[in-house]
């Protein structure tokens, strides 16, 4: 007998079982369907996982590898944020600061 969880109703396990070894039986008697996957077909489906695994890559690198540089760069003695560059001409006056 599969392991299942206990039920209060005696038939549930039994159905469950049933459900499984049927399912298990299908899976071992398949067969191969002998269909023809194109040129096209198969490029889609490797660029697919590919891009895939590609965007998966890039969110763990955004992930880790953000929080790590800003810790090195704070370790450096230098501030988590960089300062914002000092405009060349007074907004006010309208000229340049050094003047």
């Amino acid at each position: 007998m599969l392991c299942f969880e206990p039920t209060d109703h005696p038939r549930t396990g039994r159905v469950r079982n049933a459900v499984a070894l049927a399912a298990i039986a299908a899976c071992l008697t398949a067969m191969p369907a002998y269909a023809y996957t194109g040129p096209g077909l198969g490029l889609g489906a490797i660029t697919s996982a590919a891009g895939i695994l590609f965007g998966i890559l890039l969110a763990l690198v955004g992930l880790i590898w953000y929080p790590v540089k800003r810790a090195i760069r704070m370790l450096r003695g230098g501030s988590a944020r960089k300062a914002a560059p000092k405009p060349a001409v007074d907004a006010k006056r309208g000229t340049d600061e050094q003047a």
